[in-house]
């Protein structure tokens, strides 16, 4: 179904002004306890419930409050566009918003629920020029409509990914770290020049190379323990890797993607077997040209499927 079918310019705000990230809480649960007629204490708690469960503060200016509710069979969307972006301090960031589309639906409507958050998600990246430059709600639904934006009910591989970050085989082990670091990963799928798939690696591999002509073994592990962490032992890896980092190149330690492989179209079942099967924390989706689309991870199953 069209993205633009699930609203309603009743439920559609622009330009308003809010305090804090709770009264606009407070503002979604009783505009669409009005539009239902419902009551409103539920609706909140719905959209609380979620919240507690971690931050539906995205990227691109957008949070995306959802919930559930019970004996509801129904997807209802509202949106707003602030009249100005408000900064939210949450989990130790600053998190800029200027667009919040909240979702109410019920678990029975669980596949269309998860699609819709994302395909919302992709809309707000790739097309904000169209929720600011809309003069009014029969506006913005037009304009939406005439991108012909659809929303699949069946969640797929490209839905759950988290990022798509890379480094090249010829890369140095040092920039694959500083990319780590930058995108707050501890995998990274390996590419040649045309963005081809070639390995994977993580974060022991790295070490690994930096550390191949020193012999780790249970005894050293054991003296390490034993003298604690300020001994020269616990020091002498670290000054290793530091030493080595800019001496080798990815394709040195990268591993076989083989088992870590999954088409972006693959649907959930395929992505659970996969990780489950291989104890895989993280999955690296490719497109139909064998181009890597992305990277998924155990927390991506957990927020954007497990507890959505």
């Amino acid at each position: 179904m069209k993205l633009s079918s699930l609203l309603d310019k009743r439920l559609i705000f622009l330009d308003y002004h809010f305090k804090d990230y709770s009264e606009i809480i407070d503002f979604i649960s009783d505009r669409i306890a009005f539009y239902l007629d419902l009551p409103c204490a539920s609706i909140k708690n719905s959209f609380i419930k979620r919240e507690n469960l971690g931050t539906t503060l995205l990227y691109h200016g957008l949070a995306l409050p959802h919930g559930y509710l019970e004996n509801f069979e129904n997807i209802v969307i509202l949106f707003i566009r602030l009249d100005k972006e408000l900064v939210i301090c949450k989990e130790y960031r600053e998190i800029p918003i200027r667009y919040v589309f909240a979702i109410l639906t019920s678990k029975k409507k669980a596949q269309l629920y998860l699609k819709t958050l994302s395909t919302i998600a992709e809309f707000v990246t790739t097309n904000s020029n169209i929720l600011d430059d809309a003069l009014s709600s029969t506006d913005l639904i037009q304009s939406i409509n005439q991108k012909q934006i659809i929303v699949e009910e069946n969640l797929s591989a490209g839905d759950l990914i988290c990022c798509n970050v890379f480094i090249y085989e010829n890369d140095s082990i040092s920039k694959a770290v500083d990319k780590m670091k930058k995108h707050n990963l501890t995998f990274l799928p390996v590419v040649d020049d045309s963005k081809l798939l070639k390995g994977v690696i993580d974060i022991a591999d790295l070490f690994l190379v930096t550390f191949k002509n020193e012999k780790i073994s249970k005894e050293n592990l054991m003296l390490i323990e034993e003298l604690g962490p300020s001994s020269e032992i616990v020091e002498e890896p670290i000054r290793l890797f530091w030493e080595n980092e800019e001496n080798h190149k990815v394709n040195e330690v990268m591993r076989s993607a083989d088992t870590y492989v999954v088409n972006k179209n693959a649907n959930y079942v395929d992505i659970v077997f996969l990780m489950t099967k291989f104890h895989h924390k993280n999955l690296v989706v490719i497109d139909e040209n064998q181009r890597v689309s992305g990277i998924i991870d155990t927390a991506d199953i957990v927020h954007k499927m497990i507890r959505a």
